[in-house]
């Protein structure tokens, strides 16, 4: 939640129940404003809704503030522990009236600083009746202070924000919008019959003294800084403001630094938004992005930004069925009860991890049942990463404790991220062994080769600061990750409870980088040996002990050890410059690691053989080049050997597609083998034939219940209530139907065939949801021009992209109806990737022709969407197969009843074809 404040400027919270809601409305129709909650517009600085401040009964104010107060103040302080309010108002905005310019809240403290805002209304909200708009991240960017005498910095270019730049924010009653009082925001007029009322709470940290900025004429180039108690916003009226009042409380001069702007300056400072407000937020990190000189590691951006620079992030990915799967198939292993104590003996003090078991059906556990169940959610989560190690952990009761430690290096590269997720399968916090962090403690010492039997850790003098100073408890549901670079320091406690608590992890690589097995030899103390680990080593190596020097692995290189220990003074230092010691790294990680390994030699290559590698030992003259002691002459031999016979990892080959024309279609270009008036024939003619075979929801990759897969979408896309949905390509409305039924979302709807819409349009009257959807004729080509910009929340394309003319078209006006942060969740079918069979692509070329004749349509291969969804600026939040169990029932009753059947040669369709579902974030 801070996370998406800084970056926003505002979040969406749970706020008032709804009884408090009621309360609130009883208690305020007692009071009694003096403009009886009606302004009159043409006073001097009234507005046309009625605002607590503004109103002229002092005595009405202090009564709301108290009332506002007693009802607010103990949710505030659960989000805002360290905040205190100082302005508490009622906004009113009578029917047909009640627009409020587009402005910035007043500073109340200095520029630098954040001040928030709560806006929380008593009722439903959205466009029409005066709902809140905000634009979003537009918080911090320029210095200006707004008041009663000084207008906006955007004063120029109103209009243009409202027409372009501000969304509106619809929102329940009692639901609370936390935002900076930098944020630009707006509300329209209330078009309703009935007023529409909010709570407005202005609040600043508990140690802050707030201020207001008067301006004065006579000094423009000046603002006076007065104090502003609660006390101030209570007794003093708008006029008062305009004019120096003798009992205000001076506290100093800061200069006017205010200037107006064009949109096109406001476009750019808009776009340098992040690292404005980094400087602002961060004044001691150094001002860079790391996530501009890097790889990405997670695909979503926020998530992959605060991973990079904490070190850490928490993610919920297990589902509850996920959970207990995994528990049930654990706990046959490892029942809890060999955890538990046997009479009077004590508990086991120790911690169960498989990684450390010679047991097969243990080790199994990581390699296959867990592998298993993670596998789909690292697709969905990381930027082309794979699983090298999966593994189980289990504190037992009264024991389990794991010290301050990071984890063994397992890639060459010191740019190169190691990913570790760490999983609890039920609810986990200090009483049961929680994960402790210590954050930016990752990526800061790249000297150290860490090799568990190698040396003690470095920070071995001060572990109990640093767990006492430095980390954080960070308590975790079932289910809930955490993300970590492997190089973070990070702890547990003791498992104090009754019960075992079982975790499990798994570590991950960029799938372009080879992993390693650091050997040590305790012979040869000043050196590593790197080898090429192979996925079947890292799965079957018993670690947490010394191993033996890997006969069958590919020596790569020998490396100096030069672990040391370092002082707390030393690692005070590093941990202060965290930020620029990993930038400093990920721009010259290669000069960086040339200095650690041979600081008096050429250039280091990791494929030097090992016969010409160098290792450093210590004399008299300090560090010294000379010839590795490779001890094993035997690993030399087999190397050699490897070498000469050719026997190194090779390349993969790269197989060509042929070229299929008009058969499998390569989603970058249009095509012209089906129109859109071809299509649009196509569902005239065959709507009442997919009725009778598919119902009214025609979906050919679906479970097996209608009830299940209107569920899944409504899972799969994040519907939530009072979204709005365009469902592109919509049939006769039985997916719009199913899902206005389940959560109360407003569907636009559209299809190219006219008998669609008449369909439509009475089965939507028929079920009384004429209200929620709205069904029409036109091309999802166009929706640009049939739907105002910015305008949808979620757009779904269910089964019908694959119709498209031009998916290129086609998503690029998705994009510009989508709202800003909103989603859109494609679910459809696509090639089978062939290409390491080329005696399958003939085959399946003629069961793609044959489909694509039937069903008028040209089905695209996977690698091509996936570029054009990239080209044009979509983040994929995921890609994956469809987590339903398919069932073929309805399509093959589809078939049954048209007497027109697909029948591949390559047998089974999904050898020809499969589903994958899409959600994608601009």
């Amino acid at each position: 939640m801070q996370d998406r404040f800084l970056l926003a400027g505002y979040v969406q919270v749970p706020m008032l129940s709804a009884e408090e809601v009621s309360y609130l409305f009883a208690e305020m129709r007692k009071l009694r404003p003096d403009d009886n909650f009606n302004p009159q517009p043409d006073q001097k600085y009234q507005p046309s809704d009625h605002c607590s401040f503004l109103d002229k009964n002092v005595d009405y104010k202090r009564q709301a503030f108290d009332l506002i107060e007693e009802v607010f103040d103990p949710h505030l302080k659960r989000y805002m522990p360290n905040f205190e309010i100082v302005s508490a108002n009622f906004y009113v905005k009578p029917p047909h009236s009640g627009v409020f310019t587009i402005h910035q809240n007043w500073p109340l403290l200095p520029l630098e600083d954040t001040t928030v805002t709560l806006w929380c209304p008593l009722q439903d909200v959205d466009v029409h009746n005066g709902g809140i708009h905000v634009v979003p991240s537009s918080h911090k960017i320029l210095p200006h202070v707004e008041g009663v005498l000084c207008p906006p910095y955007f004063k120029d270019f109103q209009e243009a924000l409202i027409e372009k730049y501000l969304q509106p924010i619809p929102m329940h009653a009692g639901e609370g919008l936390i935002f900076d009082d930098g944020l630009i925001h707006w509300s329209p007029v209330n078009d309703a019959e009935e007023a529409t009322i909010a709570v407005q709470i202005l609040c600043v940290p508990s140690d802050a003294t707030p201020i207001v900025h008067f301006f004065d004429r006579n000094h423009p180039e000046r603002f006076e800084k007065i104090e502003a108690s609660k006390d101030f916003f209570l007794s003093q009226l708008i006029t008062d403001m305009t004019v120096r009042q003798p009992h205000w409380k001076s506290l100093g001069f800061v200069e006017n630094k205010n200037r107006y702007i064009s949109e096109e300056e406001f476009v750019e400072l808009l776009k340098k938004g992040d690292e404005i407000r980094e400087k602002i937020y961060f004044p001691n990190t150094t001002p860079y992005s790391l996530a501009i000189t890097m790889r990405n590691i997670l695909l979503d951006e926020t998530q992959n930004s605060l991973l990079i620079k904490r070190g850490y992030i928490q993610q919920q990915i297990l589902s509850e069925l996920e959970i207990q799967y995994l528990l049930d198939e654990i706990r046959n292993i490892c029942p809890e009860s060999d955890f538990l104590p046997q009479g009077d003996a004590s508990s086991h003090p120790y911690i169960f991890a498989s990684y450390m078991q010679n047991i097969q059906k243990v080790r199994e556990v990581g390699s296959n049942i867990i592998q298993e169940v993670l596998f789909p959610h690292i697709a969905q989560l990381f930027d082309n990463y794979r699983i090298i190690s999966c593994g189980l952990f289990v504190k037992a009761p009264k024991g389990g404790w794991i010290d301050v430690h990071y984890h063994r290096t397992v890639v060459d590269d010191l740019k190169h991220w190691v990913i570790d997720i760490w999983c609890p399968l039920m609810d986990t916090n200090i009483s049961n062994g929680a994960f402790h962090a210590v954050p930016k403690s990752h990526k800061i010492f790249p000297e150290i080769v860490h090799n568990t039997y190698s040396d003690p850790p470095f920070f071995q003098n001060y572990t109990q600061i640093i767990r006492e100073k430095y980390s954080v408890a960070l308590p975790s549901k079932a289910g809930q990750a955490v993300i970590f670079e492997d190089s973070m320091l990070h702890w547990s406690p003791n498992n104090m409870t009754n019960h075992a608590r079982y975790a499990i992890h798994c570590a991950c690589i960029p799938k372009e980088v080879t992993p390693i097995h650091v050997h040590f030899n305790p012979s040869y103390p000043q050196q590593f040996e790197l080898y090429e680990a192979t996925d079947e080593f890292l799965s079957k190596t018993v670690f947490g002990r010394l191993l033996s020097q890997p006969i069958d692995l590919n020596l790569l290189a020998i490396v100096p050890n030069n672990n040391r220990n370092y002082t707390l003074e030393e690692f005070e230092e590093r941990m202060h410059n965290a930020d620029q010691s990993r930038h400093e790294l990920l721009e010259r990680g290669d000069e960086i690691r040339q200095k650690i390994y041979f600081p008096n030699t050429t250039p280091y290559s990791p494929a030097m053989h090992p016969e010409t590698s160098v290792s450093l030992v210590h004399n008299q003259g300090g560090m010294t080049p000379e010839p590795a002691k490779v001890p094993p002459v035997l690993t030399r031999i087999i190397s050699t050997c490897r070498h000469l016979l050719g026997m190194k990892p090779q390349s993969a080959k790269v197989l060509s597609v042929p070229q299929i024309s008009g058969v499998m279609r390569d989603a970058r270009a249009p095509i012209n083998q089906h129109t859109i008036s071809d299509v649009t024939d196509y569902y005239n003619e065959w709507t009442q034939r997919y009725i009778e075979g598919f119902g009214e929801v025609f979906q050919g990759s679906r479970p097996d219940s209608t009830d299940e897969l209107f569920d899944y979408i409504i899972d799969a896309a994040n519907l939530e209530d009072g979204l709005t949905v365009l469902d592109a390509g919509c049939g006769v409305c039985g997916p719009a139907m199913g899902l206005a039924e389940r959560r109360n979302l407003t569907i636009e709807a559209v299809t190219l065939s006219e008998v669609q819409v008449a369909e439509g349009q009475q089965r939507i009257k028929d079920r009384g949801l004429q209200n929620r959807i709205t069904v029409r004729k036109g091309d999802f080509h166009r929706l640009a021009e049939i739907y105002p910009p910015a305008h949808f929340d979620r757009i779904l394309f269910l089964e019908s992209l694959c119709h498209a003319e031009d998916y290129r078209v086609v998503l690029r006006q998705a994009k510009q109806v989508l709202k800003p942060g909103g989603f859109i969740y494609i679910k459809d079918f696509y090639t089978v990737d062939h290409r390491s069979r080329p005696d399958l692509l003939e085959l399946q070329a003629e069961d793609l022709r044959e489909l694509n004749r039937i069903y008028c349509l040209v089905m695209p291969d996977l690698p091509s969407t996936v570029d054009i969804i990239s080209e044009l600026g979509f983040h994929i939040f995921y890609m994956r197969q469809p987590l339903y169990t398919y069932s073929s029932a309805i399509w093959e009753n589809f078939m049954r009843h048209t007497n027109v059947f697909w029948v591949p040669k390559l047998g089974n369709p999904d050898r020809v074809i499969g589903t994958i579902e899409f959600l994608l974030k601009v």
